[in-house]
């Protein structure tokens, strides 16, 4: 995944995202919470296969979706089959096909324990997905911290991100409505415009720097 996705989202239908659910056998009634990230430490994700595991415990019909790869792949896809949470590992999508899963998702979870600037939690949010994410590193800056465009929780903290994810899930209206909360943060605080310049700026910099 890159800053493509994060900054420009092709607008897929209802179709792609039906599609994709179809392709990993995902019914049409259960919540699917998705992760994007490498499958590697660090990452939270025994902090987000915990907290999922309490609310399918609860009778929630919900899927998690992690998309990625990462030599960590057998040793989480085994804590999860021992948990019996229903869990997808797809490996490492490509552009199309990773917004095809965001669209597919109900909400996603990014409850990485350091962050700088999390690509994913941008790629999700421009495709109007509502995020959950622990409050690491630059997690912030993008979605806020008023609650109207994500939601942050402490981190390595697996009670308050199932709650956080059952709250969300359990009212339509705020589930959808930070999702579109959510794009148009990106838009209006994180163009592509604003990327490139930065980007220009810290060069610049670093060769003055170096000079």
């Amino acid at each position: 995944m890159g800053t493509e996705v994060e900054l420009v989202v092709p607008q897929l239908g209802p179709d792609a995202a039906r599609a994709f659910r179809a392709r990993y056998g995902i019914e049409p009634a259960a919540r699917v919470v998705l992760r994007a990230a490498k499958l590697t430490r660090n990452k939270g994700q025994e902090v987000a296969i915990n907290a999922l595991h309490r609310l399918h415990r609860q009778g929630m019909n919900l899927v998690y979706v992690v998309c990625g790869d990462g030599h960590r792949e057998g040793e989480l896809s085994s804590m999860a089959a021992g948990l019996k949470l229903p869990t997808v590992f797809t490996g490492l999508l490509g552009t199309r096909d990773m917004i095809a899963g965001y669209h597919a998702a109900d909400l996603v979870v990014h409850p990485s324990l350091q962050e700088i600037f999390p690509n994913a939690v941008g790629e999700a949010m421009a495709c109007g997905r509502p995020v959950v994410a622990a409050d690491a590193g630059g997690t912030a800056e993008l979605v806020g911290r008023d609650g109207s465009a994500g939601v942050l929780v402490p981190p390595a903290d697996a009670g308050a991100l199932a709650d956080a994810v059952q709250s969300l899930l359990d009212d339509p209206a705020r589930l959808r409505g930070i999702g579109e909360s959510a794009r148009r943060r990106i838009e209006a605080e994180f163009p592509i415009e604003r990327m490139v310049t930065g980007y220009e700026r810290a060069l610049r910099e670093v060769i003055r720097g170096g000079g």
